[in-house]
């Protein structure tokens, strides 16, 4: 899971983690921004002005909430699932 709650790929952390993960194989959930150009991300909300970011880093808290509120809801069966970092 790559979070980047302002930046996107416009920070070289962010960017080499998330082509790093996807490179090795792995299955890489992106959440940040709208319009922050990491592929199949989860896009909260608009670029941030403020410098102390509350809006979009509450907005990736609320993501990683209703995230884990749907895996416990619906959660895989156990030993179901080998690596679940690698693609199938």
């Amino acid at each position: 899971m790559l979070i980047s709650h302002n930046a996107g790929a416009e920070t070289a952390y962010a960017w080499s983690a998330y082509t790093m993960g996807m490179g090795a194989g792995l299955h890489v959930l992106a959440i940040t921004r709208q319009g922050a150009g990491l592929a199949d991300a989860i896009e909260t909300v608009a670029k941030e002005q403020s410098h102390t970011y509350s809006v979009s880093y509450s907005a990736v808290l609320m993501v990683l909430a209703r995230l884990a509120g749907a895996w416990e809801q619906h959660p895989a069966p156990r030993g179901s699932i080998a690596d679940p970092g690698r693609r199938q």
